[in-house]
């Protein structure tokens, strides 16, 4: 019997998370209806994970409460939702805790610098260990850039103007 090496498995479980990634952008573009009161400038944070038997509204409250005091982003501004998976198959993952394993999309539209966005995902990071006590090294975070045309809330495709903090530029094009 063939061993597999852990470089095998860590591709296999990028490829899986890839693959999970993609289904959830399709799931998210088909339809899913915005608030009006949802700002264009708002993170959302979505936590996905086994179902865990924890209270996970109070859990993201005090995600909400830590990130805010971390961040010194109003936390009012941050939007959080939990999902499970029924089930997570990952042959590849040897020593993972598969029951244990937090994958987390942080949909910010651009305007945090590289530094808020670090900050911002350490904060969740250990916060997420601190209130569920699975270890931040199973915590896997992946964040969306949008461009200008790429943002649709409040009924309409936004703009930069329309959505950007006022004390910032939109980004320039990448060459």
């Amino acid at each position: 019997m063939k061993r597999r090496s852990k470089m095998g498995g860590l591709v296999l479980l990028k490829k899986l998370f890839s693959l999970w990634m993609v289904l959830c952008a399709f799931v998210l573009a088909s339809g899913v209806p915005v608030q009006a009161g949802i700002m264009g400038d708002d993170p959302m944070v979505r936590i996905t994970s086994l179902p865990l038997g924890l209270n996970v509204n109070e859990i993201m409250a005090k995600l909400s409460d830590d990130v805010s005091r971390d961040t010194g982003l109003n936390k009012n501004m941050v939007t959080y939702y939990w999902q499970t998976f029924d089930a997570v198959y990952c042959p590849g993952c040897k020593g993972a805790p598969k029951t244990l394993l937090i994958f987390v999309d942080l949909y910010v539209p651009g305007f945090l610098t590289d530094n808020q966005i670090a900050g911002l995902m350490t904060s969740l990071a250990a916060s997420i260990e601190k209130h569920t006590g699975i270890a931040k090294e199973w915590v896997f975070i992946h964040t969306h850039f949008p461009k200008e045309g790429h943002i649709y809330i409040s009924g309409k495709v936004a703009t930069w103007d329309e959505v950007k903090s006022l004390d910032q530029k939109a980004p320039s094009p990448k060459k």
